[in-house]
């Protein structure tokens, strides 16, 4: 540390100049560190008199040679502030330091929990179903099913179900013998996509949750930053992708109405436990980022460091909209002359719809209008889910990047660039898969076609298509604060 009064070298952490007593750092206070303007006389923080070590100073000079007189004295209270400013200083430097610290800890406690908590849950996740057949005319004839279907349902039970359910039916039944293979296959497919989940699932959260607790328990322990709050996130965000293609699978909603006596109501979601699972995991993750961003105290908050904080933040929430959206009900078919009737249903479910029509014959038209809405389904599901996947990857990385400081590189465009490509294919997918599935109807279709609307998929297009300009708004940010610092050298 170079003195600007005298040009004495000093040791980095020195407060004032060995050689001529001046404080070293004119732009920050004595007393509580906070940074001050040029010039000021008191620090509007604490109020402490920032020219307190000078004023003594001056007064030994003008009266160096009566050393009896006022100048002594002078310097003997001169000598006893400048202590005594230095003894605050230090121990408003060792506060601040004990106070990051316990942040720094606390942050770290939480994203242990979260790794922890996440790991427990992931044996919880899975769908509820709810069918209501109700009758207005005789509510004691209402019927209502509900059951759960948990990630182990995949690994075994699924298959049985088929099994039984598919034994009912011989090629006997269908037209063509081909429709009956064709047939099962649609059938297991919603069921082989559903292992292939829970087994990512299960494999991901496992490994990547035990590597975050060791990590933040070694954090804990030993202080050293080892990035396990960043996987503890990651852990989080490969639970909430994995749970929201399962539902993905299945989402159905769906409501009819037969002489306005008999009401029919059927819907899939995310079990209770999921959903806590997805509620308190968010919970610790803010908390552990909150915690983080306060340990930096005010320099998070700096001027530079305001506009990238928020357009993380809402790039996070444009983002998860998108996951939500995604795995959603985002087809909708409104019954026509009938405002009590209608349906809306994830693109997978498009095989459900596809499969009666196997029953009949048909043209070779009409056959490859159903390979078609086949083959692109199954394309959107695998982009769903890849959308799922990158998207939750993303937000995590970018709710790391929200502790950071303004000088650290935004390491999301690749991600950014893969979402919004993912969800406009995705787009594409689910309409080509629409427009087979009319197509076998012919003229009929095209009143099909009528009802059929897509607000969700087009809202999760816009929506990525923001967040990626926000990715790049980001990385432009980041950009110009360097060019501005390079000119500053």
């Amino acid at each position: 540390m170079i003195c600007k009064n005298c040009g004495e070298s000093n040791l980095p952490e020195a407060l004032y100049c060995k050689k001529c007593g001046k404080r070293l750092l004119d732009d920050h206070c004595p007393v509580c560190g906070a940074e001050v303007a040029d010039g000021a006389r008191f620090c509007i923080y604490c109020g402490a008199d920032l020219k307190a070590d000078v004023q003594w100073q001056t007064g030994a000079a003008d009266n160096g040679n009566d050393v009896g007189g006022v100048a002594a004295e002078n310097a003997k209270n001169g000598s006893v502030i400048q202590e005594d400013n230095g003894g605050r200083a230090e121990n408003v430097e060792k506060t601040g330091s004990t106070y990051k610290k316990v942040m720094g800890i606390i942050s770290v406690a939480f994203g242990f929990a979260l790794a922890i908590f996440t790991t427990i849950f992931v044996f919880l996740v899975g769908l509820r179903e709810n069918a209501l057949v109700a009758s207005t005319a005789n509510a004691s004839s209402n019927v209502n099913i509900s059951k759960n279907y948990y990630t182990y349902y995949f690994f075994g039970e699924v298959y049985k179900d088929l099994k039984q359910s598919l034994s009912a039916l011989t090629p006997s039944v269908f037209e063509l013998e081909t429709n009956y293979k064709a047939y099962k296959t649609l059938s297991y497919l919603p069921a082989v996509f559903g292992t292939v989940i829970s087994a990512v699932l299960f494999l991901a959260v496992l490994s990547v949750g035990i590597t975050a607790i060791v990590k933040c328990a070694k954090k804990l322990t030993s202080g050293e930053d080892n990035g396990g709050i960043k996987l503890a996130i990651i852990t989080y965000a490969v639970y909430l992708a994995g749970a929201l293609s399962l539902l993905a699978l299945y989402n159905a909603n769906a409501y009819g109405e037969a002489s306005g006596a008999l009401g029919i109501k059927g819907e899939m979601y995310l079990s209770g436990a999921t959903m806590a699972g997805i509620i308190v995991g968010g919970v610790l993750a803010l908390c552990s980022i909150g915690c983080a961003v306060a340990a930096r105290g005010k320099e998070a908050f700096s001027p530079s460091n305001i506009p990238p904080f928020v357009i993380n933040v809402v790039k996070i929430i444009l983002v998860l909209v998108v996951l939500f959206l995604s795995a959603g009900a985002v087809i909708t078919i409104q019954i026509p002359d009938s405002a009590n009737s209608n349906a809306s249903f994830s693109a997978m479910y498009i095989l459900s719809v596809i499969k009666p029509l196997l029953f009949a014959d048909f043209s070779s038209k009409q056959a490859t209008a159903v390979n078609i809405s086949t083959v692109f389904t199954c394309l959107s599901y695998v982009a769903t889910a890849a959308g799922l996947i990158v998207g939750a990857l993303w937000s995590a990385n970018s709710l790391s990047e929200v502790k950071n400081v303004s000088g650290a590189k935004p390491r999301g465009l690749a991600l950014a660039i893969s979402f919004a490509v993912i969800e406009i294919l995705n787009m594409i997918f689910i309409i080509v898969a629409i427009n087979g599935y009319c197509d076998y109807y012919g003229e009929t279709g095209e009143q099909l076609s009528d009802m059929i609307e897509y607000p969700a998929v087009i809202a999760c297009v816009v929506l990525s298509v923001l967040a990626f300009a926000a990715e790049i708004a980001l990385t432009v940010l980041h950009y110009s604060n360097v060019k501005k610092f390079d000119k500053t050298l």
